[in-house]
């Protein structure tokens, strides 16, 4: 018997009854073969103290018949097929599970019960060909026999059922459209978090900034600035300035840290009477458009000055806050020193755990090029570099995933003149700003974002455990790198790194980003 008729309303209704429960017929079971039984009704045998009249076409028992044989019970199904049940032991539970449809008119009478019995066991027999099942023990027939068979049923019963659940999945079909097509939908989308030192304007940061924003299919739940390129509080309103020029003020702009765990820039002035020149260094020797400057002090901004203000709230919480409110869904797109990622791991070790994955650009392993900051120097890249305990941190952190973008690969690409012109032709603000402000140069964050957008660009991978020294010798900040083979299990993690890429469609895609309309802000509950 199947589960759906046990679970219909007049089969719950037969057997709550207290005739269904004198037959036995409260607990459901299949029977391999019709066979009736005797013993099945309280003890009582099957014995000829009741006569109804036969169906035409149905033998009846001869004169002689053996008392076997007086007790052999036999009936017909709805196609005229002659059935035999045997004087076995059986119950009510398995005649009304027995298959085939039967008719109670062609149903022969059982001996020894009454007509009220006779007639709800009828019921039993045939109630499933009904397509309404009863809703209450007061409309099961059990005052007179009539045929309920298939063929006078009303035919309205089972047609109104079948145009119910056609309507039904009508409906659904057409809420499922419409909810793909509400700002439910954003749910679909890519969450990440940008931790990245916004100098500018344009250069590498803005415009891997402006990448990620300008896709339709990322959700940017916030932009988190550490020292790194420039000094926090003039790469804070560069951010802010971006955003209002596209149109995302939506975006929370996050101040990070101000300064490294340990490093600091009197400290390499030391270390360099020791060990030679760092050519760069970020904030500490290094400004486009004006004169180097301290931590605190405000250059003119040739974008013009925000009128949004940042958030408040400390980094290393608005990090910690969004990994609990999205867990395992967020990616931590990391394009700067990694100080601010550091103190959320330091404050709560689940930090790394709860993200999705870390998408890095930075370390530097054995790069090809003429370069005078590499070729010296071939492991000394800026982000690890500039505060390696909190790289040795992040790295060693129990990330699902890490993703990176080394200088061996950012030196294959270069934002040149002709990849300028061509984002230049747009008339959306976001391809006018980066026209208008960028400069040659390699493309570093922009390849890291672009490949997390669209890994298909990138052509070669390889898988390398990866950390930083924290040794305060010559290797200081240096970026280490091992094999399975040759690691020396002291916390290193593996990291999936970038080998090599498809520049045509990289350029493409790059492009393409740029100078599209910004999509509209993601609709979420409030952060």
């Amino acid at each position: 018997m199947t589960m759906k008729y046990k679970r219909s309303a007049g089969w719950r209704a037969a057997t709550k009854s207290r005739s269904g429960r004198w037959l036995g017929v409260s607990k459901v079971r299949s029977a391999p073969s019709p066979r009736l039984k005797a013993g099945s009704l309280g003890g009582r045998s099957l014995t000829s103290d009741l006569k109804l009249p036969y169906p035409s076409g149905v033998p009846t028992l001869g004169a002689g018949a053996t008392p076997e044989a007086s007790r052999l019970i036999a009936f017909t199904n709805c196609t005229g097929q002659l059935l035999d049940c045997s004087a076995t032991p059986a119950n009510g539970g398995e005649i009304a599970g027995r298959s085939g449809p039967l008719l109670a008119s062609n149903l022969l009478p059982f001996p020894g019960i009454s007509n009220r019995e006779h007639h709800l066991l009828e019921h039993l027999l045939t109630h499933r060909k009904q397509t309404t099942a009863p809703r209450s023990n007061r409309e099961l027939p059990t005052n007179r026999c009539y045929d309920i068979s298939s063929l006078t049923l009303p035919r309205k019963h089972a047609f109104s059922l079948t145009t119910f659940s056609k309507c039904l999945l009508l409906a659904l079909l057409v809420f499922a459209v419409v909810a793909a097509a509400s700002p439910l939908a954003a749910q679909e989308k890519r969450k990440i978090i940008i931790d990245e030192d916004c100098s500018g304007p344009g250069g590498t940061n803005t415009q891997a900034i402006l990448a990620l924003v300008q896709s339709p299919d990322t959700d940017v739940l916030g932009i988190t600035i550490p020292t790194g390129d420039a000094w926090r509080d003039e790469e804070v309103l560069h951010a802010l300035r971006l955003l209002e020029i596209i149109g995302r003020t939506d975006i929370p702009v996050v101040p990070g840290a101000p300064f490294p765990l340990v490093n600091s820039k009197e400290y390499i002035a030391r270390w360099e009477t020791l060990y030679g020149k760092v050519s760069y260094q970020g904030a500490w020797n290094f400004a486009r458009l004006h004169p180097v400057h301290g931590p605190s002090e405000i250059p003119p901004m040739p974008e013009d000055a925000p009128t949004t203000k940042p958030s408040t709230e400390d980094v290393a919480h608005f990090l910690l806050r969004m990994v609990h409110q999205y867990p395992h869904q967020v990616t931590i797109y990391e394009g700067a020193p990694l100080t601010n990622l550091a103190l959320a791991q330091a404050i709560d070790p689940e930090f790394a755990s709860l993200a999705k994955e870390l998408v890095l650009m930075g370390g530097s392993l054995n790069p090809q090029t003429d370069d005078p900051e590499f070729t010296m120097t071939p492991r000394r890249e800026f982000n690890l570099w500039m505060d390696p305990e909190a790289s040795r941190i992040v790295l060693h952190a129990p990330w699902p995933r890490i993703v990176v973008t080394t200088v061996d690969i950012s030196l294959k690409t270069k934002m040149d003149k002709d990849l300028i012109s061509q984002i230049g032709k747009s008339q959306y603000p976001a391809g006018q700003y980066t026209a208008k402000y960028a400069e040659d140069n390699y493309l570093w964050d922009e390849l890291a974002s672009v490949a997390w957008l669209d890994p298909s660009i990138i052509t070669k991978w390889k898988k390398l455990f990866l950390d930083v020294s924290i040794d305060h010798g010559a290797s200081y900040g240096d970026t280490l790198v091992w094999s399975e083979d040759t690691r020396p299990h002291m916390g290193e993690r593996e990291a999936e790194i970038q080998d090599d890429l498809d520049k045509p469609k990289f350029y493409k895609e790059f492009v393409d980003l740029l100078t599209r309309p910004t999509p509209p802000a993601t609709t979420h509950p409030a952060h």
